[in-house]
């Protein structure tokens, strides 16, 4: 993957290059087409995905409760968890490219590079009040 494509995407944005260089290394990149279910709540979760392109939506309990973009991500907390379950289903509204970042690398990242562990934890907390 070029590293160049991590620059503007959050919660990569303000890496240096040689973290973007890293981080690519380990980041999976996959398109997914509209309608397409990407996790399910109730699943173990392994992976923590951002989205680059696209929009998705976010369903709790068959409820409608998100929409989510470029640069919006999903799966953290299952991950976080280490494969804990998915707390909601993410369906594609359209054509998406995304980035996902296994649970192992996920807990290399945090360590290596603190930044985006932050940039994360910031969402979380949001995502929880």
């Amino acid at each position: 993957m070029d590293a160049s494509r991590l620059e503007n995407i959050r919660p990569f944005a303000g890496l240096t290059p040689a973290e973007r260089e890293m981080l690519a290394r380990v980041l999976d990149d996959f398109d997914a087409p509209q309608g397409a279910t990407l996790v399910s709540q109730g699943e173990y979760g392994y992976e923590f995905m951002v989205i680059e392109e696209g929009t998705v939506d976010v369903f709790r309990d068959g409820v409608k409760i998100d929409t989510m973009g470029p640069g919006d991500f999903f799966g953290e907390l299952a991950v976080i968890a280490s494969g804990g379950q998915r707390n909601a289903t993410i369906v594609a509204t359209s054509p998406v490219k995304m980035l996902s970042l296994s649970a192992h690398y996920m807990r290399v990242i945090r360590e290596r590079m603190p930044r985006i562990g932050e940039q994360i934890d910031s969402v979380i907390a949001e995502r929880t009040h």
